[in-house]
This record gives C-alpha cells, structure tokens and sequence, in this order.
C-alpha cells in the first residue's frame, strides 16, 4: 500500500467541536455539567460554562497541539469525493493514519488560545424547540479574511 503526505489549506474559518462532550462520563463535560445544571445562572456562571464548552470543544494533545483527528480528515475525504460520486472509493481504498497537527497563526497554549478571543465561535444552535448559544473552537470567527489555515495528514490507500 502506498503512502502519501499532502498539506489542506482551508479558504473560510475553521470551525471544528470534539463530540467528547456528549459522554457524560467526560473530565469537561462534567465540569461542565456542575454549571448547566444549576437552574439560575449569573452571567459569571454563563462565561465560564462557554470557557468549559469551548475546552472541551477543542482538539488538543500535548504532543501535537490542535489537530484535526484521523476520523474527521477521512469524513471530509469522503464528503469531497461524493461530490463527485466517488465516495465509496475513499471509504475502500483510503485510511487516515495519523492526526494532522493545525498550522495557523496565533497561541499555541489553550490557555492563551482562549484569552485571544479571536479562536471562539458562539452561534445559537437547535435544541429541541430552543436555541441556546452554544461555544466552539473556530479559527478567526471574527476576522475571517485575515487568517489561513492548513493541516497536514498523511494517507494510506491503493493508488
């Protein structure tokens, strides 16, 4: 099987949200959990459940920073080749092998990520019959001709 690199630049914002929030037994959605299920909120309980949502929005590991995993990079393969009515060649003859760290410019500390401002999407989601703001990981939300960003993954696959 052969192997190959290639380098995403997107052309619009990344918005990118980790579905470990929906496992309650997860270290951020508990936290979170402590703040959304007191039924007065004050607007400090608001921030800091938006700061907890947007943690545990985020992928992150030590060694790589934010990345995008395996799993969303072989989605998005996928996507683009049904596009054209070739998706389930991606899904038989491509395998995403590894995380593709983000390049962009801007902190690479969460901390500092979050501080910036500029890295936080709120946007009103569908939940049920409401639409409560919701916090996730975005790249330039506010600006967003005024950043680029690319990933790089390597690809597994029978060419």
């Amino acid at each position: 099987m052969k192997e190959r690199t290639y380098t995403i630049r997107g052309v619009s914002p990344l918005v990118m949200h980790n579905e470990q929030l929906s496992d309650p037994l997860n270290k951020w959605a508990r936290l979170l959990k402590e703040i959304s299920k007191k039924r007065t909120k004050t607007d400090d309980d608001l921030l800091e459940m938006s700061r907890r949502e947007w943690f545990g929005g985020l992928y992150w590991a030590e060694d790589l920073g934010v990345h995008v995993p395996e799993r969303c990079l072989e989605r998005m393969l996928r996507d683009a080749a049904a596009k054209s009515k070739r998706g389930k060649d991606v899904v038989s003859g491509a395998i995403v092998t590894d995380p593709a760290k983000l390049e962009y410019k801007g902190p690479k500390d969460p901390e500092a990520l979050w501080a910036n401002g500029a890295f936080l999407l709120r946007a009103s989601v569908g939940v049920n019959t409401s639409a409560p703001a919701r916090s996730t990981t975005a790249d330039s939300a506010r600006r967003p001709s005024t950043r680029s960003v690319a990933t790089t993954g390597r690809v597994r696959g029978a060419w």
